[in-house]
């Protein structure tokens, strides 16, 4: 089988092909002297030095995702992917926790919110997606699930959702693809998906999806370090690099 390889053209791409891989098997091959030579010039060589800095820590910045700092780095992918979907979101919309993005985005006639929190009082259901027709049959002809599927068991949550879809409706789904484990707040965070991973798991029950990956390594490290927007340089955010994604996105629409 051959191996994806990058697209070429990219820069950023051309630099980590330096060696070439030819060399790398060179050096493997050579006595330990010539090794610790070689990758010393390789680690030294214009470019490639590290300079940690404060980034040499085992502790994040922020332990709320980077919400004390700004807008977290998986946020600015979500608003930039559901604007880009704006005119999906009209109708009676459905979304989990509150209305940020059907009230910011869309042009809902009706705005229903879930949770199975009791505890909020601005939603209009408390309901849990992973118990089967927990939600109304052909109600919605929106519904938005952002960062809430790797809560649930995906099969159910993913039927029950498709199943409260009228036809035509539209899922807008955003998935981790990389980021910490909610651990301190008693929820179950139990899953990640890469593109591939989260088309495969729409597939299992029966939903075709247009799905796409944001990110890149700067991206990465800085979601796990727990900074926000305003601590990076959005232009360097919307480098996209497929090898290295953050978040994972879905659209579908559900036939008549």
């Amino acid at each position: 089988m051959q191996r994806d390889r990058p697209r070429a053209g990219n820069p950023a791409v051309e630099r980590e092909r330096f060696p070439p891989e030819w060399a790398l098997g060179y050096y493997r091959r050579s006595p330990q002297v010539v090794r610790q030579m070689a990758y010393w010039t390789l680690r030294n060589a214009p470019g490639r030095r590290v300079s940690w800095g404060n980034m040499k820590r085992v502790r994040p910045f922020s332990d709320r995702y980077g919400w004390d700092r700004g807008l977290p780095v998986d946020r600015h992918y979500i608003e930039q992917w559901i604007s880009r979907h704006a005119n999906d979101i009209r109708g009676h919309v459905l979304e989990v926790k509150n209305a940020e993005y059907s009230s910011r985005f869309g042009t809902p006639g009706r705005i229903t919110i879930i949770d199975r929190d009791k505890t909020n009082h601005h939603a209009d259901l408390h309901v849990d997606l992973d118990v089967a027709d927990s939600l109304p049959a052909a109600e919605f002809d929106c519904v938005i699930l952002t960062q809430v599927l790797q809560y649930t068991s995906p099969g159910c949550c993913l039927e029950n959702l498709w199943r409260s879809l009228r036809p035509n409706g539209v899922l807008l789904i955003s998935v981790p693809a990389l980021g910490r484990i909610d651990v301190d707040d008693g929820a179950d965070d139990k899953w990640r998906w890469t593109p591939p991973g989260l088309r495969a798991e729409l597939a299992r029950v029966g939903i075709e999806a247009t799905v796409e990956g944001f990110g890149n390594v700067l991206a990465g490290v800085s979601a796990l370090l727990g900074l926000a927007v305003g601590d990076v340089s959005r232009k360097d955010l919307d480098v996209q690099d497929a090898r290295f994604p953050v978040l994972t996105c879905g659209r579908a629409e559900k036939p008549r």
